[in-house]
């Protein structure tokens, strides 16, 4: 039985197929898929691979830049203690939230201003069960996970 690929969201315009036998011809030759070495794969002009990249070094580096600024905005964590001798939990500072007061774009909010807005609480919620959901996808042929997928499958409702 063969395998038949599909990309969970289509963003890229290349078949599936096409894409899961390449990257399996990169793994038998090279042992590995690593990211490294599916961008010198792509660096030819009629790699199938190659319109997937931006490959206008301006335009990569300020694009790497956004990324590395949404990390660092989602790295951020606050301690909540009770007193001096807890521990604390950690919470996310920021959280990314679509709000009309930013035009509807994705935008970092304090998590404490989230949770205190029913929309935006919503919003977060959502994004939450959505997570839990996508793990759920991911892990689905893990038999050890099954009571935790039907807990996932009572909160989804």
């Amino acid at each position: 039985m063969g395998m038949i690929y599909k990309w969970s969201i289509d963003i890229y315009g290349i078949d599936a197929n096409l894409a899961g036998r390449e990257l399996e011809r990169i793994q038998t030759e090279r042992g590995t898929i690593e990211p490294k070495v599916i961008i010198e794969e792509a660096r030819p002009n009629n790699s199938l691979f190659h319109k997937v990249f931006e490959w206008d070094d301006v335009k990569a580096a300020e694009s790497y830049r956004v990324e590395q600024a949404k990390e660092l905005v989602r790295k951020l964590v606050v301690v909540t203690t009770q007193d001096t001798s807890d521990k604390g939990i950690e919470t996310r500072a920021y959280v990314s939230v679509k709000s009309e007061e930013f035009g509807k774009k994705p935008s970092y909010i304090a998590i404490s201003r989230a949770m205190s807005d029913d929309d935006l609480r919503k919003q977060i919620l959502q994004q939450a069960i959505n997570e839990l959901e996508n793990f759920k996808r991911k892990y689905s042929n893990l038999v050890e996970f099954k009571k935790i997928f039907e807990i996932i499958d009572e909160i989804a409702v």
